[in-house]
């Protein structure tokens, strides 16, 4: 892209370097015509005078869009987000402005979460973030359980400055994981079992 040509060979003016190493990736998720198409229809939003001493560059903007010439979210699983590059503009009226390229690091969504306990239904405010292939729930700003899928690995952890009614609404749902009870959420039934051979407390 006109934008992403410009900024590697900006970074290479000014380090003085006259080659550039890029990662090529397997098109597992798209194919060539589909990135090609997109790479046609993406370069109407970066003509030169919006990539070369860009005046709107600094601005700030009240929306942003980010597009990428690979990931599809219909057909790639949401967790191979973060292999992709993606384009992110700055809107302003009808104008999209280029800014960056950049690759997304972190996903999270917030949310109320009826999780069903051995028949008890808790109803919590629930974060889930997902970074670096690993998973956190945080339940009602009180507690934290971070998941690594490569160990299996349990950390529970109790956020700090929260009230003592969020800890003692939450805190029933936590011990009854612990206790390996029957757990319901979105109509996908687990349960932790072995809890002493992968979980640590911080």
């Amino acid at each position: 892209m006109p934008k992403e040509l410009y900024s590697i060979i900006k970074i290479c003016e000014r380090k003085g370097k006259k080659s550039k190493s890029v990662e090529l990736r397997p098109l597992s998720e798209t194919n060539l015509d589909t990135v090609c198409f997109r790479f046609l229809q993406e370069q109407k939003y970066q003509p030169p005078i919006l990539v070369e001493n860009n005046p709107l560059q600094k601005r700030k903007y009240e929306e942003y869009n980010i597009r990428s010439l690979t990931f599809d979210p219909n057909v790639s699983p949401i967790t191979n987000i973060f292999e992709h590059d993606f384009m992110i503009y700055g809107r302003m009226d009808t104008l999209e402005v280029p800014l960056y390229i950049s690759k997304i690091d972190t996903l999270s969504s917030k949310m109320n979460e009826k999780v069903d306990v051995d028949g008890v239904i808790y109803d919590l405010s629930t974060e889930i973030i997902i970074k670096d292939g690993k998973y956190a729930w945080v339940f009602e700003d009180a507690f934290t359980v971070m998941m690594d899928p490569g160990t299996n690995l349990l950390n529970l952890q109790q956020n700090d400055f929260c009230s003592l009614s969020v800890q003692l609404k939450v805190l029933p749902f936590i011990l009854a994981i612990l206790n390996g009870k029957q757990i319901n959420i979105r109509g996908t039934d687990f349960c932790v079992k072995k809890i002493a051979q992968f979980l640590r407390i911080t």
